[in-house]
């Protein structure tokens, strides 16, 4: 049966939408391709593409995002998020032709660079407010740097 969880390797994707089908007890083959929402790109886990289908009266979507496998390899747990991660993924981005998200990284990029002596400072201050156990304003210090950093 249908696995919602990832393990469906082998199966095509026609096989887990007549699953998914059987689950629902709805016909998903009158749904239509939206060719304006397709995106390609990378990000963490690596190479994906995205597609879009929407029913015939408009009422409902879905989106199917695939990853490559042996696509570019995801960055390690180290890497991901740093400026060299980033920097990258744009050359990988801009060897494949890929301008949409050489666009993004590029700002990305500019951003971060731009915003590092503000990052340090407010790293400097959580791992104060952990030190001296006040968790409520580390959470908000945690929150705006997870906004700041790629």
């Amino acid at each position: 049966m249908f696995n919602l969880f990832g393990r469906n390797h082998g199966k095509s994707l026609k096989q887990l939408m007549d699953e998914l089908n059987e689950m629902m007890n709805d016909d998903w083959s009158s749904f239509t391709r939206m060719d304006i929402n397709e995106l390609k790109g990378t990000d963490e886990l690596g190479e994906f593409e995205t597609e879009t289908f929407e029913s015939p009266d408009g009422s409902m979507k879905y989106t199917i995002r695939t990853y490559k496998i042996g696509g570019s390899p995801k960055p390690n747990k180290e890497e991901r998020g740093s400026l060299e991660s980033l920097k990258k993924q744009l050359d990988t981005a801009v060897k494949k032709e890929d301008y949409q998200l050489a666009i993004y990284l590029r700002d990305k990029i500019k951003n971060f660079e731009k915003d590092q002596e503000e990052i340090k400072k407010i790293e400097d201050e959580l791992k104060a407010c952990v030190e001296a156990q006040e968790f409520e304003k580390a959470i908000e210090l945690r929150n705006q740097l997870r906004k700041m950093k790629p």
